[in-house]
């Protein structure tokens, strides 16, 4: 059998080779060495071309693992009850009514999406209060802070006052955010992005700070959560406002989204139809002999 010299120290003889690029190499300094000069992860690459002088019963027995491999996942992804589930939990249905109550379109991104699987906000149906998950962006400090429940009712300067106040707030944070925290107030402003617009065509609301997260979330779109950035005066600039025939037409679509009923799946249970389906209940008659429902 021959032997081979190491292609990374070129001194010892190689006992190891690459599944991937097949380089051979001799001790594990050698290898680690070899996937940091060449970028190699070391796994076999098993899609690989190989030419039908070279193929081999193991490349045969390769390929058969492959697809059976492939076989496997194909079908546990068709088991994956939560994958296919295609109607949304009922409290993520009421979560979405009640926002739209208040003249919020929220929209909801499909559950294997880190936003989804994360996003906290909340209603409280004894309360009847949305408390929201709200991501708060610092770019001047290029921070970024997560409230995971704020009760609607909570206005914008209440939410600051954690993290820009001299006196009130965190000392790690306000050291963090010290440019924030020497500013007036009256030099700080609060953006939201506008959704469904183009990526390259960003526009932002401004939020007005002396207001509640719901009085300033009334009449928008909003994705998963509210993202608030706070921004310097000199960096005001940046952030390009919505004009007036603009802020006008996402108005009169954000009626038409809201205006749409919220279904859950294929069932609609809407207060008629489960009256409807109660009274049928009702009138259905019964055999007193029996404790089962029979028809006419």
């Amino acid at each position: 059998m021959p032997s081979f010299r190491c292609q990374v120290c070129e001194e010892n003889i190689a006992k190891y080779t690459c599944p991937r690029c097949k380089r051979k190499t001799c001790s594990l300094v050698c290898v680690k060495k070899h996937k940091y000069e060449n970028k190699c992860d070391g796994i076999r690459d098993k899609t690989a071309h190989v030419a039908v002088k070279d193929f081999t019963d193991r490349d045969l027995l390769s390929d058969y693992r492959f697809l059976e491999d492939t076989s496997r996942k194909t079908n546990s992804i068709t088991r994956d009850v939560i994958r296919l589930e295609k109607e949304k939990p009922r409290m993520l249905n009421q979560l979405i009514r009640e926002a739209k109550n208040r003249g919020i379109d929220l929209k909801v991104l499909p559950y294997p999406m880190t936003r989804r699987k994360t996003n906290t906000t909340r209603y409280f149906r004894q309360e009847k209060i949305i408390f929201w998950r709200v991501d708060l962006v610092f770019p001047q400090a290029s921070v970024k802070y997560t409230e995971k429940r704020i009760d609607e009712n909570t206005s914008l300067d209440e939410i600051l006052k954690n993290y820009i106040s001299p006196t009130e707030s965190d000392p790690v944070i306000r050291q963090k955010l010290k440019q924030y925290v020497r500013t007036m107030s009256d030099e700080i402003k609060i953006f939201l992005l506008v959704e469904n617009r183009p990526s390259n065509d960003k526009r932002y609301f401004e939020l007005d700070s002396s207001k509640t997260l719901k009085q300033n979330l009334t009449e928008k779109t909003i994705l998963e959560n509210p993202v608030l950035t706070i921004v310097l005066k000199k960096n005001w600039s940046e952030y390009t406002l919505l004009s007036e025939e603009e802020e006008l037409e996402v108005k009169e679509k954000l009626k038409l989204d809201i205006a749409k009923p919220v279904v859950n799946g294929k069932h609609n249970w809407s207060r008629q139809n489960l009256r409807s389906s109660n009274n049928r209940r009702r009138h259905r008659p019964r055999n007193r002999n029996t404790n089962y429902d029979v028809t006419p």
